[in-house]
C-alpha cells in the first residue's frame, strides 16, 4: 500500500472513531447541538488520566494522541494501530457518569445499540463485537475506569481482538 493511501486509510479510520466516540459522549452526556471535532497530536493532546496503551509500545510509536472534544467539553484520546495487518483506531475515555453505577449494564446496552452483540471474555471482564456487513468491526469494552472503543478496518478473529484487549495496560 502506498504512503498516500495509508493515510487516507487512518484518516477514515480516524473519522469513524470520532464519529463513535461522538456518539458515547452525545448518548451519556447533556444533549449537545454541535458536532464532534477532531484535533491532531501535540503536547497539548496529552490526555489529564492515565491511558491504557499496547503492552511493549509508547504512544510515539502509535502516531500520538489524537484528542476528540465535543461542545459539551467532554474529551476522549485516540491512537492508531494494527492487528495482524488490519489498521484500528482505539479511543478511550474516563466512564461516563451515567456508567458508574453499573458499568457492566451500560456498557452491554450501548454495545447493543450499536450492533456488537458478540461477547469476548477477557480476563473476567465482558468486550462486545459488532461486525458491519462490509467487515469492519467496533469493540466495545471497559478497562481501569476508561471506556474503550475501537473500530477496525476489516474483520479480525475473536483471538486477536483477545489478546490485543488483553495487552492493554
Amino acid at each position: 500500500m502506498n504512503r498516500k493511501a495509508i493515510l487516507i486509510t487512518c484518516g477514515g479510520v480516524l473519522v469513524a472513531a470520532g464519529v463513535s466516540i461522538g456518539i458515547v459522549i452525545l448518548t451519556t452526556s447533556k444533549s449537545v447541538s454541535q458536532s464532534t471535532t477532531i484535533q491532531k497530536s501535540d503536547t497539548s493532546n496529552t490526555p489529564p488520566y492515565t491511558t491504557l496503551l499496547p503492552k511493549g509500545k509508547n504512544i510515539e510509536q502509535l502516531g500520538g494522541w489524537h484528542k476528540l472534544a465535543s461542545p459539551n467539553g467532554d474529551i476522549a484520546y485516540t491512537y492508531t494501530d494494527t492487528i495482524n495487518g488490519i489498521t484500528i483506531s482505539l479511543s478511550q475515555q474516563p466512564l461516563p457518569e451515567a456508567f458508574k453505577a453499573d458499568a457492566t449494564a451500560k456498557l452491554a446496552s450501548l454495545a447493543k445499540s450499536d450492533n456488537a452483540t458478540d461477547s469476548l471474555d477477557i480476563n473476567g471482564s465482558t468486550a462486545y463485537v459488532g461486525t458491519s456487513a462490509k467487515g469492519p468491526q467496533s469493540v466495545y469494552y471497559t478497562k481501569n475506569g476508561l471506556l474503550i472503543l475501537i473500530k477496525s478496518e476489516a474483520s479480525l478473529p475473536d483471538a486477536s481482538w483477545k489478546k490485543y484487549l488483553a495487552s492493554l495496560q
